[in-house]
């Protein structure tokens, strides 16, 4: 996942790419998204949703389901430790390194970094969603049918890391009517 800096020329009303220095010293006018030294890689991130507030979460798509598939773009297969303090249930645990993919992933697109995956928000073919104005209820889909749709709802607004998830299995029609 790539981020820039964009800023308006008022004469022509074209964007004009921004030459910027981030806070661990990388400067240009793309950025990477660091996601191996924050939350241990990611699997072809996708879509995304945005919150009203403006945070930002990219999605994970492909579903994987062993080390072995995920040799194939990983650079590291190892098993993770995941490091998130905000999920007390999680933190600590030692998990296969394909089970730390296909989850939504909060990231800092000013300064190109991931913050956490939303591991209490479920693992699945991730492509998108929205969030609610109440900045409360998170609706998430995945790019599959039969496929899941996933509604989240947070505690406290704003505070996406304690609330209740659900999940409602989803078959579109076969001649895709809607």
């Amino acid at each position: 996942m790539t981020v820039f800096k964009v800023r308006r020329d008022a004469a022509t009303d074209t964007l004009i790419k921004v030459e910027q220095t981030l806070n661990d010293g990388r400067k240009g006018k793309f950025f990477n998204v660091d996601f191996v030294n924050t939350v241990g890689e990611t699997g072809m991130n996708c879509a995304g949703i945005s919150s009203p507030t403006g945070r930002i979460w990219t999605a994970e798509e492909w579903q994987v389901s062993s080390n072995t598939a995920a040799a194939n773009f990983l650079r590291d297969t190892t098993n993770f430790t995941i490091d998130a303090p905000e999920f007390p249930t999680l933190d600590g645990s030692v998990i296969k390194k394909f089970q730390n993919l296909n989850w939504m992933v909060e990231i800092d697109p000013k300064q190109a970094k991931a913050i956490r995956k939303q591991y209490n928000w479920g693992r699945l073919f991730f492509e998108g969603g929205a969030i609610a104005n109440d900045d409360r209820t998170v609706y998430l889909g995945e790019d599959a049918t039969p496929g899941l749709f996933t509604k989240f709802v947070a505690d406290v607004a704003g505070d996406y890391t304690k609330g209740t998830v659900s999940y409602t299995h989803l078959t579109l029609p076969t001649n895709r009517e809607v």
